[in-house]
């Protein structure tokens, strides 16, 4: 009794696994959906509102669809300069995101606040195109490996049940 039970957790702990890694490949692109969203939101309160960088971190933090930009939370903003503030948080930032994709978001914050209206919006542009090509590419790699990973949990699993049978 207690060997099916332990080859029955076994089995389940392997499922589990494969539904995690499948999850962190749906998390990524949700990531850059929403850094899409916030580049636009952005150059909007940039172009139209005026916002210093500060005033648009709060906006960002603020707004409940951009769950995952936890990056933009700043607690001591007294006397460290934004960029700092910025990379500081972003590496602190967990997600799963490879590094040449963090240092696009490195970028956003060494641009924001140093130019004109039109120099950031501008940049907050070129930056939008590579996060659309990250983002085609993270959804192009859920979609092809997402139920692979599922299934390779579930028959890695009753492999494995069924060798300790």
């Amino acid at each position: 009794m207690f060997k099916l039970i332990g080859v029955l957790f076994i089995f389940i702990t392997f499922v589990l696994l494969g539904f995690y890694f499948s999850g962190i490949l749906k998390r990524r692109v949700e990531i850059f959906r929403q850094t899409k969203i916030m580049i636009d939101k952005i150059s909007t309160l940039i172009k139209y509102r005026a916002y210093n960088v500060f005033e648009l971190c709060n906006e960002i933090k603020d707004d409940d669809s951009l769950y995952e930009m936890t990056f933009t939370s700043f607690s001591d903003t007294n006397s460290i300069p934004f960029p700092e503030l910025w990379n500081e948080s972003v590496k602190k930032w967990n997600v799963p995101i490879k590094n040449n994709e963090r240092n696009i978001y490195f970028e956003i914050g060494r641009t924001l606040g140093t130019t004109d209206t039109e120099g950031q919006i501008s940049s907050l542009i070129l930056f939008d195109t590579e996060i659309r090509k990250i983002l085609y590419d993270a959804e192009k790699e859920y979609s092809e490996k997402s139920k692979l990973i599922k299934m390779l949990g579930v028959l890695s699993g009753a492999f494995v049940s069924i060798m300790l049978i």
